[in-house]
């Protein structure tokens, strides 16, 4: 068997306040909280944002959702024969936040979305049941560019070729 090779006496310690020294050093990284937000990245999924005009009611997002989240209730209107959804519930407390709902969502802009909201304890589990009216925010961009739109590499999703 072969023993481990031991360094030099004391050389972990003189390492350990090596990486001590440097955090001493650097710049904090402590926000506070309730007073500065904190950064939310672009893909940020918070709570859902629900819009009534754009709703198809085709309750896919209801059907896709892997626990049962979402609680639709529509009707066909007799006189436009146009779906009215009249009821739309998402139970906060048991959603993955997976996104799946959002996914399936056929019409552009997305009529179900997650926002960038994170804040949402509460003391009871009865007021996490959110109905439509409850979700409201702004609308996400459209996916797909209009017609007749100039595509450019940054509408693309890449980079910006430099002036030069």
């Amino acid at each position: 068997m072969s023993t481990p090779r031991q360094g030099l006496f004391g050389t972990g310690v003189l390492r350990s306040m090596g990486v001590s020294l440097r955090h001493l050093l650097l710049r904090k990284r402590t926000i506070q909280y309730p007073e500065q937000a904190a950064g939310i990245g672009y893909r940020f999924r918070g709570r859902h944002i629900f819009h009534q005009d754009v709703c198809i009611g085709c309750t896919q997002c209801e059907r896709v959702c892997p626990v049962i989240a979402i609680k639709m209730e529509e009707h066909k209107d007799p006189g436009t024969r146009k779906v009215v959804v009249d009821r739309f519930a998402l139970d906060l407390g048991i959603c993955y936040y997976c996104g799946l709902c959002e996914e399936v969502c056929p019409t552009d802009p997305k009529a179900v979305h997650l926002g960038p909201d994170f804040e949402l304890s509460t003391h009871d589990r009865r007021l996490l049941v959110y109905e439509m009216d409850q979700l409201v925010g702004p609308k996400p961009p459209p996916s797909k560019p209009k017609a007749g739109a100039p595509v450019t590499p940054a509408s693309r999703g890449g980079e910006a070729a430099p002036d030069a």
